[in-house]
């Protein structure tokens, strides 16, 4: 792969998009509080940039908890100013990513400052591969022990049932949420999912359509963690007169009146989701 290619992947990964790479598959374990998969090794590491040469993808063959999520950036001995974001992606899906959250640093070999980033989950994944992915791609160590994939340690408990059948059809790289379906007549199911914890309790959707709003307020569930999902039927309402279908961007809000796009560093991310209605 040429270095110009791999440059692209990277910043693919980072702001937009999940792309396909050579498989790196760990063994998993089925036994409680235990690691569901670790490539990490006692031998000597390296970084590459734009990212390591292979993909970090793990398997599951049964419905998994994870809990944690740990990487590693020794970069030469530099470490990392500080920790940064985890994520569990949907491999080979343009980018969906199934959960993130933030890292908390702690000295490596030597007291390399921010070696070990270690990040707290609370998400059911269904059988199959997932993919690991890295904020700092450029430091994150791996080597020929671990098949050039980044260095990842994964724990997690054997999940008592099997998640919901949860794939979302739009993604916003720095939303806390997603959505799904993204097309069906008034009356479908949709589903928010938590991606990323929110400071509250989501109070309120809004469609947006031109200058034409339509806002939901009867939400019941009130999660917070990544995993929450929040459902809602798709309203008649968003049938626009002598339109047979209508697109429209949703926005959400939370119970201290903080609306989606505050919840980044990166300030306005804009709408979470898009929903076409149909048969109107």
């Amino acid at each position: 792969m040429s270095t110009q290619r791999r440059k692209f992947l990277a910043a693919a990964l980072i702001g937009l998009i999940a792309v396909s790479g050579p498989p790196v598959v760990g063994t998993t374990s089925a036994s409680a509080n235990s690691a569901v998969f670790n490539n990490t090794n006692g031998y000597g590491v390296t970084q590459a940039s734009p990212m390591p040469p292979a993909y970090t993808l793990f398997t599951i063959t049964r419905p998994e908890t994870i809990t944690s999520i740990s990487t590693y950036h020794w970069d030469n001995g530099r470490g990392a100013p500080r920790a940064g974001v985890i994520y569990i992606l949907v491999p080979h899906s343009g980018g969906l990513v199934k959960a993130q959250a933030q890292a908390q640093g702690s000295a490596g070999q030597g007291g390399v400052p921010n070696a070990n980033w270690t990040a707290t989950f609370n998400v059911t994944l269904s059988p199959g591969q997932w993919q690991v992915w890295d904020s700092s791609p450029t430091t994150w160590s791996y080597n020929s022990q671990s098949a050039n994939a980044g260095f990842a340690n994964i724990s997690g408990n054997p999940a008592t049932s099997a998640p919901p059948t949860f794939r979302p059809c739009f993604y916003n790289t720095y939303s806390p949420l997603e959505m799904g379906p993204c097309s069906g007549p008034k009356g479908t199911t949709i589903t928010i999912a938590v991606v990323l914890k929110l400071h509250s309790p989501l109070v309120k959707v809004m469609f947006a359509n031109g200058t034409a709003r339509v806002v939901i307020r009867s939400l019941a569930a009130k999660g917070v963690t990544p995993g929450s999902f929040y459902k809602f039927p798709a309203p008649a309402q968003l049938c626009l007169a002598g339109h047979g279908t209508s697109t429209w961007k949703a926005y959400a809000w939370d119970a201290n009146g903080v609306s989606n796009p505050k919840y980044s560093q990166y300030g306005d991310e804009g709408n979470f989701g898009e929903f076409t209605i149909t048969g109107c």
